[in-house]
């Protein structure tokens, strides 16, 4: 059975568009094709370099007859029946409880019986590897322009002859973030106005933990690495509002690790200056979380670790922010506590 796997590639293109489709045989199993298609912005059309992974493979019997089934309109239904059915989506029928599937409709991937998911789910990650190593070689080899993360998800297919294609259920990530917008009400306006007044601008480590947010899905690397830049510069700012006079000093000297600044000198320089809070030290729990992802990071600047997961990663940025934040309450902005939403430190 054939499976193929087709990304677009954003902002990347090949030098003479009449060289498409071009194919490249990696090894017995698996075909790379770069192809063009067209897609409609506006009243303008444009074009998308494409490439699909087509790879031949032996799937268990479970799957094979899942998605023949399932081509016939039919889905396959486990003992006791899967979660999920009946299935309805905008008010329709789609799947009902014997699994007839409504014509024109692919099924979830969550529905499918349980002996299929494993392997597929497999397949599609090995499938996704591959490519994405061949993208990223093919523009090492080449000094080809394109961004970190190019690949955006066109369709997972089968096939019996690799000639008429049927699409294969597939999971999507999806991160969804709720946009907090600006309150322009007159009291919040006016607060705002008074920051300005007393010329209290935004740290810079706030402007680099939103750069980290910003990189977090097409650059996880990346963004792990400035959050932890964010962190440091927010600590060492704060130590130097602590100790007047110190900038120089802190800015020549290594900084300490930062489980050591949060829980020893920050907390010891708060209790001569009189300043109190409830989130310095670290409890516990926070401790740990934090050192755990010190050693994500020193394994991701050292090569040791290549990969990060981005939703892990987003709840790191919170709670970097949230430090940050309580940092801003203790040098007088009491309003920031009202900002903390990482599960360590939100009420």
């Amino acid at each position: 059975m054939y499976f193929k796997l087709t990304y677009s590639i954003h902002g990347m293109h090949v030098r003479r568009q009449d060289e498409l489709p071009a194919t490249c045989r990696l090894d017995s199993a698996n075909i790379v094709t770069f192809w063009s298609r067209k897609t409609q912005q506006g009243n303008h059309s444009a074009s998308d370099l494409c490439v699909d992974l087509i790879s031949l493979r032996q799937p268990p019997v479970r799957v094979s007859e899942t998605l023949k089934e399932m081509k016939k309109g039919n889905l396959l239904l486990d003992d006791p029946l899967q979660d999920g059915l009946p299935y309805h989506a905008g008010g329709d029928l789609i799947v009902d409880e014997k699994g007839n599937i409504k014509p024109s409709w692919i099924v979830p991937f969550g529905l499918l019986p349980k002996g299929a998911k494993p392997w597929l789910r497999e397949l599609k990650k090995d499938a996704s590897d591959l490519l994405t190593e061949y993208i990223r070689a093919m523009r090492w080899r080449q000094a080809a322009s394109g961004a970190h993360r190019p690949f955006a998800m066109v369709g997972f297919y089968w096939s019996d002859d690799s000639v008429t294609w049927n699409n294969v259920p597939t999971e999507y990530q999806v991160f969804a973030r709720q946009p907090r917008g600006f309150d322009i009400r007159p009291d919040a306006l006016a607060a705002t106005a008074d920051l300005i007044a007393a010329n209290a601008a935004e740290p810079f480590a706030h402007e680099l933990i939103r750069e980290a947010g910003h990189l977090a899905s097409n650059a996880p690397r990346s963004a792990l690495l400035i959050a932890f830049s964010a962190l440091e510069t927010g600590l060492k700012a704060h130590v130097a509002y602590l100790l007047k006079g110190s900038e120089t000093l802190l800015a020549k000297l290594p900084s300490p690790p930062v489980q050591t600044l949060l829980g020893e000198v920050i907390p010891e320089l708060h209790s001569k200056a009189g300043i109190k809070t409830e989130h310095l030290p670290l409890a516990e729990p926070a401790r740990k979380y934090l050192t755990k992802w010190v050693t994500q990071r020193n394994q991701v600047a050292h090569g040791v670790k290549q990969t990060v997961d981005g939703e892990d990663l987003r709840e790191l940025i919170r709670f970097v922010s949230d430090i940050l934040y309580i940092l801003d309450a203790c040098r007088g902005q009491e309003w920031a506590l009202a900002h903390l939403r990482s599960a360590h430190f939100a009420a």
